[in-house]
């Protein structure tokens, strides 16, 4: 398209700036690599054992949750285009699905807890390409 912002581009690297179509891509495309990666890629094992309380003698429970939260950090990294994101992701995830496993918090806090890091890595996005 002539003169437009190009919104199918997925990488953020370049000088173009980025599009509102192209922020909410990223949007969509980060929220569905969250929903792969908790749901069908999460299995029962780590679902269940990644919780301290529920830990295994031969398999410590935050082996177990920091294999979910780098499922999640690939993701992010791949959509994204930054390893550093992807790592900020692995950090907020293992953290807020300790808060989870601890019952700090419910499914429904959980969630909306990861939707806002979505929001969070796509403005951090933004502004760097500013």
């Amino acid at each position: 398209m002539e003169g437009g912002a190009d919104c199918r581009r997925v990488s953020t690297r370049g000088d173009d700036p980025i599009s509102f179509g192209h922020i909410a891509e990223l949007f969509v495309l980060l929220v569905f690599g969250h929903l792969v990666a908790d749901y069908p890629l999460q299995t029962d094992f780590v679902a269940k054992f990644k919780c301290r309380r529920a830990s295994l003698p031969a398999v410590p429970w935050y082996y177990v949750m920091a294999g979910h939260a780098a499922t999640h950090a690939v993701a992010v990294w791949l959509i994204t285009g930054s390893v550093w994101l992807g790592c900020a992701e692995f950090a907020a995830h293992y953290g807020i699905d300790v808060l989870k496993c601890e019952g700090w918090t419910n499914i429904h806090v959980d969630q909306a807890m990861h939707v806002a890091c979505k929001l969070t890595w796509l403005t951090i996005l933004v502004l760097s390409q500013s």
